[in-house]
């Protein structure tokens, strides 16, 4: 994320942007996945207060999303 905004202006910025949107967007899927199976199933996270932290963890990366846009 600091790489992104650091190097904003340089000539490979704009890659770094679009790879830093594509992992944030993976890393969402991912936790949601993850999470919601969880509170499900107790696998692969027995504690459903850590498979709900993970969820609102993915909250926070999505806002971190909304504010770039």
């Amino acid at each position: 994320m600091w790489l992104v905004h650091w190097r904003r202006k340089a000539p490979e910025g704009p890659t770094y942007a679009k790879w830093d949107c594509w992992l944030r967007y993976a890393l969402i899927t991912l936790f949601v996945v993850t999470g919601l199976v969880s509170l499900a199933t107790d696998w692969p996270i027995g504690a459903r207060w850590l498979a709900l932290k993970l969820l609102l963890f993915t909250a926070g990366i999505g806002c971190g999303i909304a504010v770039r846009y």
